[in-house]
């Protein structure tokens, strides 16, 4: 499990089997359920990397949406530092992506110093 298509479906198996777990775990006064831990068969040191990858995907994708639809300072000011710097992080990674996949979608100077205004 190394590219990154595979730890995204690694994650989001993870992701639907904690989800499963959580649900049988309510409907059943708390008692885990044989189905919903046999959905988990991944060894552990896996599951980090893969778990990892399916959150900055999909988070990467919403920062990104707020930022680019969004009033981003208002919601940064909000923010800590290093939560201001993981958000930032997550939408510079999907901008340059967008960039490597399509050349004439450069961002400008400008977008850099919004994207991390608490920098300036």
């Amino acid at each position: 499990m190394t590219d990154s298509s595979s730890l995204r479906e690694a994650g989001h198996r993870l992701y639907v089997a904690a989800l499963q777990r959580a649900y049988s775990e309510e409907a059943n006064g708390g008692r885990e359920t044989a189905a919903a831990s046999a959905s988990l068969d991944f060894a552990h040191d896996e599951w980090s990397d893969a778990l990892h990858a399916y959150v900055a995907t999909y988070s990467g994708s919403a920062w990104t949406s707020v930022y680019l639809h969004g009033n981003w300072r208002f919601l940064t000011e909000k923010m800590t530092t290093e939560e201001r710097e993981s958000a930032a992080a997550a939408v510079e990674h999907e901008l340059r992506s967008a960039e490597r996949e399509d050349p004439s979608l450069t961002c400008s100077d400008d977008t850099w110093r919004a994207l991390r205004w608490w920098r300036y």
